[in-house]
């Protein structure tokens, strides 16, 4: 396909991915390296629970509640691109202001449009209050093994929300103003937030299992050290990606899709195939470790 045929979002994909190529990026946005592994689900579910495996860490969410000044109403579990976006944005925020409240006005909403919510309007702005509700009502658990022990951290990342309440009779909302980590997550931040470029994840913020993918190789490939790179089974990445697809040859379309958009995103990322998998190359991480501001540690 020659350049006359492309189409002006496609011209503009590749300009942007030569640019993620070539030059360093004016601000850095983070994520926390477990959503970087394990992450929500990618559509809605009108489950109640939901898990994700990587490895011998699995992560296990459960849908809570949050009250609206009269009444307890049950949230969802957060699914989609918007969380992850709100996730990404928050933790930003908060390693910026060294502080584990953030506001849900103005300033989020700029940031969420440089990350690539550029869409508009009262019925957009509403799934995002939704998505950040169904956010701070999520109880996370984490199980691993080390060794001969399995271990389980329990907990949610936010640990107060506060918002507007509307007390329509037919329609009892929330509009979120603040939220607010739990202290352990906040502190967490401090070694376990990945450097992600902001314009890779605008990229990417309309694909849920792309970003995923992104957020993964971002942590994972500047860690390999095996000169024939590692070796991940297409069991393992479905367990980690796509657990709900019941369609194995399906999930593989699926993610090979999605590894086509991260590529474009990541383009230093070396990543090849064999028969039952993926091949991890170490690769430059999107963010070099020069730029990277260390996250401040309250003591």
């Amino acid at each position: 396909m020659s350049d006359d045929e492309l189409t002006p979002h496609e011209q503009r994909i590749i300009t942007l991915s030569a640019q993620i190529d070539t030059e360093t990026p004016e601000d850095t946005v983070f994520q926390h390296v477990v959503l970087c592994h394990l992450g929500f689900p990618r559509s809605r579910t009108e489950a109640r629970s939901f898990e994700r495996r990587s490895g011998n860490a699995t992560l296990k969410l459960e849908a809570g509640e949050l009250w609206n000044g009269r009444e307890w109403i049950p949230q969802p579990l957060p699914y989609g691109a918007i969380p992850r976006l709100i996730m990404i944005s928050a933790i930003t925020r908060a390693v910026q202001t060294k502080s584990p409240e953030v506001e849900l006005g103005h300033s989020m909403s700029e940031s969420l449009r440089t990350l690539g919510l550029s869409e508009t309007g009262a019925v957009h702005w509403r799934r995002v209050a939704a998505q950040a509700s169904a956010l701070a009502a999520v109880n996370l658990r984490l199980g691993y093994t080390v060794g001969d022990k399995a271990m389980t951290v329990q907990g949610a990342p936010i640990r107060e929300l506060t918002a507007w309440a509307h007390h329509d009779p037919e329609q009892m909302t929330l509009q979120p103003s603040t939220l607010k980590f739990s202290l352990d997550f906040f502190n967490s931040l401090s070694g376990c937030s990945v450097p992600l470029d902001p314009r890779a994840v605008a990229m990417l913020s309309k694909y849920p299992m792309a970003l995923d993918i992104y957020c993964w190789l971002a942590h994972r490939l500047y860690r390999v050290r095996e000169p024939k790179g590692q070796r991940v089974t297409w069991i393992e990445l479905r367990r980690q990606f796509g657990l709900e697809i019941t369609d194995h040859k399906n999930f593989k379309r699926l993610f090979r899709d999605a590894l086509s958009r991260v590529s474009m995103a990541y383009p230093k990322a070396k990543v090849t195939t064999w028969g039952s998998g993926l091949v991890l190359h170490g690769s430059p991480p999107p963010i070099p470790k020069t730029r990277v501001v260390v996250p401040y540690r309250p003591r």
